[in-house]
């Protein structure tokens, strides 16, 4: 049996942290403390989400005209290693089909959809 892992998305949403396909930004700030990242997206000019799913609380606005977000991932290094794999999803993804478009780190010509 191959190693897999799996994406695990419901009702469109990344299973741990809550978030759909473009509420997070390319720039992302993380935390521990959820209470960290309410008070760093106090900073923002604006914020066009707020989700809040499981210990999780992600904030995506603008600061200075830049897209920007913040994740608290609550207590533990599992939970930092969760938040970046599914942001890195949400970038990298194709959550309908679970394709991942990328150059790969290489030649273009010489890179295959996986």
């Amino acid at each position: 049996m191959a190693d897999k892992s799996e994406i695990v998305v419901v009702n469109e949403r990344l299973y741990h942290l809550g978030t759909r396909k473009g509420e997070i930004a390319d720039n992302i700030f993380i935390v521990g403390d959820p209470a960290r990242a309410t008070r760093v997206s106090k900073q923002f000019d604006t914020i066009e989400h707020e989700i809040s799913h499981r210990e999780y609380l992600t904030f995506t606005g603008r600061y200075k005209g830049i897209p920007v977000s913040v994740i608290g991932t609550g207590i533990g290094t599992d939970n930092v290693e969760i938040a970046l794999v599914e942001a890195f999803i949400a970038h990298e993804f194709d959550f309908d089909s679970g394709t991942r478009y990328s150059d790969c780190g290489q030649n273009r010509s010489r890179c295959q959809q996986s």
